[in-house]
């Protein structure tokens, strides 16, 4: 995956999250209907499918990500 579709889904999620904020009441309410997935996985609201499509973007670079820091926390050092 290349930059631009990750900063695009990053992007996607933080409107999805702002409209969210705007409509609820608290930080945790927005965060609840995030993570709404049904025991069957299935989404249980529309806006938690741009936190799943950004997780799915992300799991597979978690690997390389993760090192990166690393390397960076070692050259800090």
């Amino acid at each position: 995956m290349d930059f631009r579709t990750l900063q695009s889904k990053l992007c996607n999620l933080i409107q999805v999250i702002g409209g969210l904020y705007r409509q609820c009441d608290e930080p945790e309410e927005v965060m609840r209907l995030m993570l709404d997935v049904g025991d069957n996985g299935e989404i249980n609201h529309p806006e938690n499918e741009a936190f799943i499509d950004l997780l799915e973007a992300l799991a597979p670079l978690s690997e390389e990500i993760l090192s990166s820091i690393q390397r960076r926390e070692k050259t800090a050092s």
